[in-house]
């Protein structure tokens, strides 16, 4: 019994899935009001959401982590968001 094309249509459904809730999150971000929520970068797998990317300040990279968990299929957020260290 060959079992490799099964593995490799799971392997392809769980992609697609990552994906999809990987533009569902991107989406969500797109809608927030605040502008740098608006420019994190979003990464899934199974169901692990990842954001990265420089925001201004605490608040804001709360408010992303807080939007990315309101999306329907994300078990938890990864936040590698950085706050931009003020120039003196």
């Amino acid at each position: 019994m060959n079992v490799a094309p099964r593995i490799c249509e799971l392997r392809v459904s769980e992609v697609a899935a990552d994906d999809e809730l990987r533009q569902r999150v991107s989406l969500h971000l797109l809608s927030a009001a605040h502008l740098y929520v608006r420019k994190l970068n979003v990464h899934a797998r199974d169901g692990v959401v990842c954001l990265h990317g420089t925001v201004p300040n605490y608040y804001v990279r709360q408010l992303g982590v807080a939007c990315a968990q309101q999306v329907d299929g994300v078990l938890a957020v990864v936040d590698e968001i950085e706050v931009e260290r003020p120039s003196n």
